[in-house]
């Protein structure tokens, strides 16, 4: 949680700062809500896949998004 600490809280800040900090937030929450929508959506076809096939799911070869 550090790196959210020293990243995202500014404790007194000007305005400018802060409007600054709240947009790099807001692209850090697009960023991880593209990622549960893209890889959530290849693991639910990879689980789907496991299960009609009856073979094991290749966690490690799904390809993961940046957070």
């Amino acid at each position: 949680m550090a790196g959210f600490e020293r990243e995202f809280v500014l404790g007194e800040a000007s305005r400018r700062q802060r409007f600054a900090r709240d947009r790099r937030l807001a692209a850090h929450m697009l960023r991880v809500l593209w990622m549960w929508a893209t890889v959530g959506r290849k693991l639910r076809r990879a689980a789907d896949e496991a299960a009609r096939t009856g073979r094991p799911m290749p966690i490690d070869r799904l390809k993961r998004g940046r957070v």
